[in-house]
């Protein structure tokens, strides 16, 4: 990648950086004005963190490498970055903790509000998110919020993503007590006005994700605050109380790296919604661009999940596997074009990597519309149900990470 000259470049242009990349996003100017911070001072670590995020997007190895040396100290030693921009290339949970500590002293914290005993009445449960609206996060829990006791609870929603409107906006607010849309609100005026509703408990769904505000949480929102689904690693705030996840997403060997409590569910932390409709879809397998026979390896990860490790590893999965191909998601065209090249490095046929584009989601239940697209492409679930029935081999595989620093539990 070309960057510019640096006699073009200024440090009062390289300061706004990090105001301009976060509006961008994931994307080809992101990762031009992380290196343009980087060209006019190598030490920005912030821009470094971007920059290897953003590449990640683009499956760009090459480009990443010269960027990774030392990433170990990255955030620890020295300013901190945001914790979630490193997740997938760097699993230790140790160095996560660490991480999450530097990052979370940048907020200043109010004081605990007291833990008052509610007498009569139901718990009034605040959820917080930036995804409501057609997003995974909502595909997820939207079935969480109608299934809550409501003699026992009182659901509020809190919207700070902006994206207000159409079905899912009319199904969440038909399943809360109280939804508010307070995208213009300040974090300490959606905090005031969580304390005014008079919420027991807060729940951040974000965590430090894409959009995050974890400055709503130190300003106070509620009594108790736990952090989950976003973002199932530690935040390592003082303002978090508590983690919800499961035995595989913090096995007891990674407790000590967390400073939350952690509250475990029986058999796996992740919700869905169970009313979401599989269509009876008579499409062939070479209707998705896959052999008519061989095995199929399929990893639908978001592209900066793929990690030249894990590719490395499916790579000498096609070569034991004879005519098997991998299906993955198309995220966008640098990605594909980056994995091609890297196929073809490790001795492999491009074209036996298979890209599977968006599809439209059906209505999550009979007569209830719902957007008509989404990031995760739905003939995945329907050529793995044919598969199984036909004998016909489907295999899924894991990224380097999930969305916490546990991904593959590699030793620090």
């Amino acid at each position: 990648m070309n960057w510019p000259a640096r006699g073009r470049l200024t440090p009062s242009r390289g300061s706004s950086w990090r105001r301009r990349s976060r509006s961008l996003g994931r994307g080809a100017e992101a990762v031009e004005e992380a290196g343009k911070a980087l060209a006019i001072d190598p030490s920005q670590d912030r821009a470094r963190a971007l920059l290897l995020h953003q590449l990640g997007h683009f499956c760009d190895f090459d480009a990443a490498r010269p960027h990774l040396e030392g990433i170990e100290a990255l955030g620890i030693e020295g300013p901190p970055v945001e914790p979630f921009a490193l997740l997938a290339l760097d699993d230790c949970p140790a160095r996560g903790l660490e991480r999450s500590l530097a990052w979370a002293r940048r907020f200043p914290t109010a004081p605990a509000l007291p833990r008052t005993p509610r007498q009569g009445g139901p718990i009034r449960i605040g959820y917080f998110s930036a995804d409501f609206h057609n997003h995974a996060t909502i595909y997820l829990i939207s079935r969480v919020f109608e299934h809550h006791d409501r003699d026992a609870f009182e659901i509020n929603l809190y919207s700070f993503g902006g994206k207000e409107g159409g079905a899912i906006t009319q199904r969440l607010a038909g399943t809360c007590d109280r939804y508010r849309d307070v995208h213009r609100l300040s974090d300490a005026e959606i905090a005031k006005l969580a304390r005014e509703d008079g919420l027991d408990i807060a729940v951040d769904l974000k965590g430090y994700t894409k959009n995050a505000r974890p400055e709503i949480f130190a300003s106070r929102a509620a009594p108790v605050q736990i952090n989950y689904l976003g973002f199932p690693g530690t935040m390592g705030a003082p303002f978090i109380d508590y983690l919800v996840a499961d035995p595989m997403l913090i096995p007891d060997s990674h407790r000590a790296h967390y400073c939350e409590k952690i509250v475990y569910l029986p058999h796996s932390y992740q919700p869905t919604d169970d009313s979401r409709i599989i269509p009876n879809d008579p499409s062939s397998r070479s209707d998705h661009g896959l052999p008519d026979a061989g095995f199929v390896f399929a990893a639908f990860n978001a592209t900066y999940k793929i990690q030249p490790r894990d590719f490395a590893i499916w790579m000498r999965l096609l070569l034991a596997v004879e005519g098997s191909v991998l299906w993955l998601f198309r995220s966008n065209g640098p990605a594909e074009a980056n994995l091609k090249k890297a196929a073809a490095a490790h001795g492999i046929d491009p074209a036996r990597l298979v890209f599977a584009p968006p599809s439209p989601i059906p209505s999550t239940s009979p007569g209830t519309a719902t957007p008509t697209s989404s990031s995760t492409p739905s003939p995945a679930t329907r050529i793995r149900r044919r598969a199984t029935r036909s004998g016909r081999g489907c295999r899924w595989l894991r990224g380097s990470a999930s969305s916490s620093p546990q991904g593959s539990r590699r030793a620090c």
